[in-house]
């Protein structure tokens, strides 16, 4: 494991280093954090094993989150003593949180690791890419630098970069092997169970391949119906420019590999090998085991929303265990959430990368889940108040003064005394009313 090591990030205005995340370039060695109380370490179920390793295959009953403990978070948000309405739409977060967590107070993610797939595909379906971009852009996350590392020392969040299997042009024959698929999911998944030991507590799922996008939206085709002009986001150059022609060029990959494939099974594993291709088989294997270990994944991108929609076939518990931040504005994304039942969280149609966006928003996240669990109950619903005097705390040290809750008191004072209630006679026909109602007509909550 290499582990670039320089400045603080704050200290870098005239110097290019910076603080930067530990990157991972090979697996980590095992480190079981088996602690007592903590809820990632809860024991999963044991997948049957061959000679080859692990058995991935469809119908898989793996864990599901704690029906319960989400709802039970979110109705707690409505008694927190906050001057405004709430959290709004970001209660979500929380019942998430909970629900994956196993408790109605959930705690903020303090550990997170940043997977980056990187495996290029081959054809027309990477059309309008410059050649080698996506190699130096795993190589500068590998460095620590660019947007991703950077946003990942904000964070305080590991960096892992993955080289994922190269696929073949889809149009002209399959992306993987049979065997690649299998070994590709069985990697992903020990990449999940790796963090899992290593004490992760949310992994974020990124890609940085060539042709991802056109391998998305041929997955989003043959598993969902979509039509690839309607998936496929348009090309923009790095002059900043739409390049229709190489979008043009992507739909036609698509439309080539579905019709090359349209007699084909399509099981699951048959979609990875005939048109998904090697990451998006990795983030599959990834989305199983960590649904395997019970820990979430914050979906960023494409390639991520497909190892979704293909998880489905697999083990349908997969899909609980996701939250995407942000839809980023792709047609792609849009359509296997809204297929998934993950609805976006934020709408603003960030677009620094796959793995990047979602790190802009994880600081938000985090500021709710350690907001609502540091929050006290309204007092007007039995929670204390930390400003009220104390209840044997005399409220005024003038002896003569006298004791409002001595009743002889108000018996014996006619300005302490209590008035008599006298019914408001009617000026009128109509309800009889001395006043306005001095009672909000709207609101949250009276206090």
């Amino acid at each position: 494991m290499t582990a670039p090591v320089v400045a603080t990030l704050a200290d870098a205005e005239p110097t290019p280093e910076v603080q930067l995340p530990d990157v991972l370039t090979h697996a980590p060695p095992a480190a079981p954090n088996q602690e007592p109380g903590n809820p990632w370490a809860a024991p999963t179920m044991a997948l049957p094993m061959v000679a080859t390793g692990l058995v991935i295959q469809p119908g898989m009953e793996l864990p599901m989150p704690d029906e319960y403990a989400g709802p039970q978070a979110v109705d707690r948000l409505a008694t927190l003593d906050v001057p405004g309405a709430g959290l709004g739409v970001l209660d979500r977060v929380v019942g998430f949180a909970a629900a994956t967590q196993g408790t109605s107070t959930p705690r903020a993610w303090s550990s997170v690791r940043v997977l980056l797939l990187h495996g290029d595909h081959a054809g027309g379906g990477s059309a309008g890419t410059v050649a080698g971009e996506s190699a130096r852009r795993a190589a500068q996350a590998r460095a620590g630098k660019g947007a991703l590392a950077r946003l990942a020392a904000e964070s305080g969040a590991s960096l892992q970069v993955v080289d994922a299997p190269a696929s073949a042009p889809m149009e002209d024959e399959p992306a993987l092997s049979p065997d690649q698929v299998e070994s590709a999911l069985r990697y992903g998944w020990r990449l999940a169970e790796q963090a899992a030991d290593a004490g992760v507590q949310l992994l974020v799922l990124g890609a940085c391949g060539a042709g991802t996008e056109a391998a998305a939206a041929a997955v989003l085709a043959a598993t969902a119906g979509a039509e690839p002009p309607a998936v496929l986001g348009r090309v923009i150059t790095e002059s900043g420019e739409i390049d229709d022609a190489a979008w043009m060029i992507r739909c036609a990959a698509v439309r080539d590999a579905l019709h090359r494939t349209r007699r084909s099974s399509r099981g699951a594993k048959d979609i990875l090998a005939e048109l998904g291709g090697g990451d998006v088989a990795v983030a599959t294997g990834v989305l199983l085991g960590a649904t395997a270990r019970r820990v979430p994944v914050l979906l960023d991108g494409p390639v991520g929303v497909a190892a979704g929609m293909v998880s489905r076939d697999l083990a349908g518990q997969a899909r609980h265990w996701c939250l995407l931040a942000d839809h980023g504005g792709h047609p792609a994304v849009r359509l296997a959430a809204d297929v998934l039942g993950l609805t976006p969280l934020l709408d603003l149609r960030m677009d620094l990368g796959e793995g990047a966006n979602a790190l802009v928003a994880l600081p938000l996240l985090r500021s709710v889940l350690a907001l609502s669990a540091a929050l006290p109950v309204h007092p007007s619903l039995g929670g204390g108040d930390e400003t009220a005097p104390a209840a044997d705390e005399p409220q005024s040290t003038d002896p003569s003064y006298p004791d409002v809750n001595d009743p002889y008191v108000n018996d014996s004072d006619p300005d302490l005394a209590e008035p008599d209630f006298a019914e408001p006679e009617p000026a009128g026909p109509g309800p009889a009313s001395t006043g306005a109602d001095e009672q909000p007509a709207s609101g949250w909550r009276a206090g």
